[in-house]
């Protein structure tokens, strides 16, 4: 972070996803003038401290000068029930508390979307409508929005409710990335460049894209 006081400095924290969310603001920076990104990759779980590693790992980040300059600190990761990651969701609580000891604001976001797709979901679809052009730019949309799976709303309501409980922000990465109500999801941006890259990550197409829309809907009201 610079040493200015004028922008407000948000750090951006978890696995890969922190850093698809941290490049939707850089690939933006000219709309978000009065503020700064970084982001912190690390598994979240190390918050429980369980041995010397991973205390080794907290040590790490609470001295290090992204922590030390951020206004908020902004939670971004895969969240899982089972498997890698399980342990994540636990340590939420873990995070509040240390962050809250540095008197720095929280917010937790969503988990992104995850499609069902064994590589690449929006490519998938153009090459299944390639024969159909009119099919394909009538229906890629609402058919990427079937792909969604659907367990990950389930953890998006566990997300949420652990926000309440906390009294913390939350965002829902899902209101920029699809259209519920309309049930599509967007799979191309304006120049037909893919915006998924795999089933669960963005291209840098869709960096690009989502960061504009973040802006456009002022997704992460921070006007405070």
């Amino acid at each position: 972070f610079s040493n200015t006081n004028k922008k407000k400095k948000i750090l951006i924290i978890g696995n890969s996803h922190s850093q698809d969310l941290y490049l939707m603001f850089e690939t933006n920076k000219n709309l978000f003038e009065n503020f700064e990104f970084r982001y912190f990759r690390m598994h979240l779980s190390n918050f429980h401290k369980r041995n010397a590693l991973e205390n080794k790992k907290i040590n790490l980040f609470i001295n290090d000068n992204l922590i030390k300059k951020a206004d908020i600190i902004l939670i971004a990761s895969n969240f899982r029930k089972y498997g890698n990651y399980s342990e994540d969701l636990d340590s939420i609580p873990k995070i509040y508390e240390l962050v809250k000891k540095y008197k720095k604001k929280i917010i937790l976001s969503s988990n992104a979307i995850w499609f069902d797709s064994n590589i690449y979901p929006a490519l998938d679809l153009v090459y299944r409508y390639s024969h159909h052009e009119d099919k394909f730019i009538n229906n890629i949309d609402k058919e990427l929005f079937l792909l969604i799976k659907k367990n990950e709303l389930r953890k998006n309501n566990t997300l949420e409710n652990i926000s309440r409980r906390l009294d913390i922000p939350f965002l829902n990465i899902f209101d920029f990335t699809c259209n519920m109500q309309q049930y599509e999801c967007k799979a191309l941006d304006n120049n037909n460049n893919p915006l998924i890259l795999d089933a669960t990550h963005i291209s840098l197409y869709g960096a690009k894209y989502y960061g504009r829309v973040i802006y456009d809907t002022n997704w992460l009201n921070l006007s405070n």
